[in-house]
């Protein structure tokens, strides 16, 4: 057919991102912007037709098209405004929804009134025709100068209009159960895309431009979102694109099946670049316009900012999916498309060598210095039922020179300090790695907060955990947030009130001793049902066991007839202390006819004797001749607390505690039983013990272990111990 001639837009990749305006007001920054909608729906238009001209019901910004056919389809539309008629804009690139073709690129018409489609080759079954307008006119003459040039970066003065300064309706993400259509994704950017929007350049309404793109794909196409990270206007301004900022994997460069075969040699080369790139899309149809400085310098500042962020030399190349690129790379360079135009491609030269040097200038890729400092905590002191699970969150301030991330490298995260938790729960990311921060990006400078929920244990009573921020799984010092747990609602648990109980007994003596624990269940204690066990080490019948227990291991009775939830039982007992002396650990267990939550309770109990002494002098020989008989004086005094008798005694042992090989006729008995000179032996005096010893007839080195006790006792007396070694010649 002899038809119009067209202007090809080949549009980006599997994603087409086109430009509606929608309304906004500077001077009412918080009113939700709404789109005006208008429809034109053709039937079984065939090939070969022009229309003829449509006027709009109102003037729009942006015009696409969907078709229902079996046929290859090729159309082109145009429109009228600024009192001309637009370039053929010939549409290639479509998206299937709902059984129709949508244009992924819909061409922007900067405040037309008219239009026309033409198709070129194909019979329709259906043709629609959709444009969008604004509900009213942004008044750029009033400027709000919160609103624009917002400081995003501020140690590179990178500014960034974001969403909801170009008032992203936040909506058009989510479905109607409130949840992401789109969920955000993140991995590590290797590559700057460098796209254009084709048709118009947003005119004096880039921000209605930007919204219009993200109402298109978000809502028209379905995907719940924009499909760039970020888009420029002719005055040089930078806008926040994808949701979830830095790293997030948006949808602008997909290499399909047709490309793959057409232009890289077979269908195995259809890939997705969108992970490992930032796609930048500079509003306008750069196949005619030409690229203007400011422009070109914005697009030299987010990328060197950005290459900074994420280690990316602009001017080198590196391996992306199936070959090596330059690291900045023009749309046409992955995919079938003359994007991002030809005289803004022609300059990407330019725009690597330039991007380079900020880079270079902004530091290059720096030394990285990883600090964190405590800002807050939700809470220090929680109070939880067993098996119950708790949102809590803490902050830290970004004290370094890199940003934090919840992906790739400097992946920032919680976890506890001693490498494992009591308190895991389900939303932890594995026992010893619990949670990411809630942003995915935390610039030096900034505060990030870290939300994640624990879970009270059911078999503790109490729990005191600490918890650190790490950074690719290294800990950052001064970190350290503690969580105290007070767990409730359990059945059976108790607490240690109070104790009365001497720290130190004489050996043998007997004592009573008094322990009151809380009931900190929520049942009802019964006497006999539950009762106070005493154990040593190991859970070993207690060295401090009285014959009072009802049972060897304790069951003593509290006093009360019962206990209720939060009230105090009362147990009293006797205990007595062995004749070994030392310290003792008693460990206290509450039983009951189910486990009894509880933190171990023990004391240490130190038994002493109550006779002690102190060598004072004495003459046993070092060396004897055979057959001797040697008189011995030993000279003990007394620091103990209580006086001497003629009870207390000297006794003489061999080895093993046998008889002396040093025995003498003059002995009370075979071990001596010798008994002290003086009358009675006060404490701070000395008692003198004679003996005589008689050395045997084989030679050699013989032990001799004197020793003082009270016949009949069996005391020991501390320090009362003579040990010497006598040879005999």
């Amino acid at each position: 057919m002899k038809g119009p001639s067209t202007t090809k837009v080949f549009i980006i990749g599997t994603i087409a991102f086109l430009a509606v305006v929608f309304l906004s007001s500077q001077v009412h920054a918080s009113s939700k912007q709404e789109i005006q909608k208008g429809e034109v729906i053709h039937l079984n238009v065939t090939n070969d037709t022009v229309s003829e001209v449509i006027a709009s019901d109102f003037p729009f910004q942006m015009i696409g098209v969907a078709w229902q056919s079996n046929d290859p389809v090729e159309l082109a539309v145009r429109y009228y405004g600024t009192n001309k008629w637009s370039d053929w804009y010939s549409i290639e690139e479509t998206v299937k929804k709902d059984d129709w073709y949508f244009t992924k690129e819909p061409v922007i018409s900067n405040n037309a009134t008219k239009f026309q489609y033409s198709v070129i080759s194909g019979n329709l079954d259906k043709l629609k025709l959709i444009y969008l307008g604004e509900t009213r006119k942004l008044q750029f003459d009033k400027w709000n100068p919160i609103k624009i040039f917002k400081q995003v970066s501020a140690q590179n003065n990178l500014d960034i209009i974001t969403r909801s300064e170009w008032e992203a309706d936040e909506d058009w993400r989510l479905d109607g159960a409130d949840k992401e259509i789109w969920p955000t994704e993140y991995q590590t950017p290797e590559k700057f895309v460098v796209h254009h929007t084709a048709g118009g350049d947003g005119g004096n309404d880039p921000e209605g431009t930007v919204r219009g793109i993200y109402y298109w794909h978000s809502v028209v196409l379905g995907w719940g979102d924009i499909g760039y990270n970020y888009l420029i206007d002719q005055d040089g301004k930078i806008y926040e694109g994808r949701f979830g900022g830095d790293g997030s994997i948006a949808a602008h460069v997909y290499r399909n099946k047709a490309c793959a075969i057409s232009r890289f040699g077979g269908e195995e080369f259809e890939a997705d670049f969108n992970k490992g790139s930032i796609g930048i899309s500079v509003l306008g149809d750069y196949e005619d316009m030409e690229l203007n400085s400011e422009v070109s310098n914005a697009l030299v500042s987010l990328i060197a900012n950005k290459a900074q962020d994420f280690a990316i030399e602009p001017s080198e190349e590196s391996f992306l999916v199936d070959d090596n690129y330059p690291n900045i790379v023009g749309h046409r360079d992955l995919d079938c498309t003359l994007c991002p135009g030809a005289n803004l491609y022609q300059e990407l030269d330019s725009i690597r060598s330039e991007s380079q040097n900020l880079y270079d200038e902004l530091g290059g890729l720096a030394k990285p210095v990883i600090n964190a400092s405590f800002v807050r905590q939700s809470t220090k002191s929680i109070s939880i039922n067993a098996g119950q699970e708790e949102e809590v969150w803490v902050e830290f301030k970004n004290t370094g020179n890199v940003t934090w991330r919840t992906y790739g490298q400097y992946s920032s995260h919680i976890i506890p300090s001693n490498g494992s938790s009591n308190l895991q729960a389900s939303n932890w990311e594995s026992q010893t790695h619990v949670t990411v921060a809630d942003n995915s990006n935390i610039a030096p400078g900034e505060t990030g907060r870290f939300t994640f929920s624990i879970q009270a244990p059911v078999d503790l009573l109490e729990v005191s955990e600490n918890f650190m921020l790490a950074i690719d799984d290294t800990s950052i010092k001064d970190t350290n947030f503690t969580l105290n747990l007070q767990i409730t609602g359990l059945s059976y648990a108790a607490k240690l009130a109070s104790d009365m109980i001497t720290p130190a007994m004489f050996a043998a003596d007997q004592q009573t001793a008094t322990f009151k624990f809380r009931n900190q269940g929520m049942s009802t204690w019964e006497k006999g049902e539950v009762y106070l066990n005493i154990y040593d080490l190991g859970d070993k019948v207690s060295r401090l066991y009285h014959q009072d227990w009802p049972g060897q291991n304790g069951n003593i009775d509290f006093n009360e007839p019962s206990v209720g939830s939060g009230e105090t039982a009362t147990f009293t007992f006797k205990i007595e202390a062995p004749l070994e002396l030392g310290l003792f650990k008693n460990i206290y267990r509450i039983m009951g006819p189910e486990d009894v939550i509880q933190r171990e309770s023990f004391s240490i109990t130190r038994v002493d004797s109550q006779y002690t002494a102190e060598l004072v002098s004495h003459t046993v020989p070092l060396t004897v001749l055979n057959y001797w008989r040697v008189p011995v004086a030993v000279k003990f005094k007394n620091t103990g607390i209580g006086s001497w008798n003629k009870d207390m005694i000297l006794q003489i042992f061999d080895l093993g505690g046998n008889v002396s090989v040093f025995f003498d006729s003059s002995w009370n008995n075979n071990y001596g039983n010798i008994v002290f000179n003086e009358d009675g032996v006060q404490p701070g005096e000395t008692a003198t013990f004679e003996v005589y010893l008689k050395s045997p007839k084989q030679l050699g080195l013989y032990l001799n272990t004197m020793k003082l006790g009270i016949p009949g006792r069996d005391i020991i007396v501390q320090g009362g111990e003579l040990t010497q070694i006598t040879r005999v010649d």
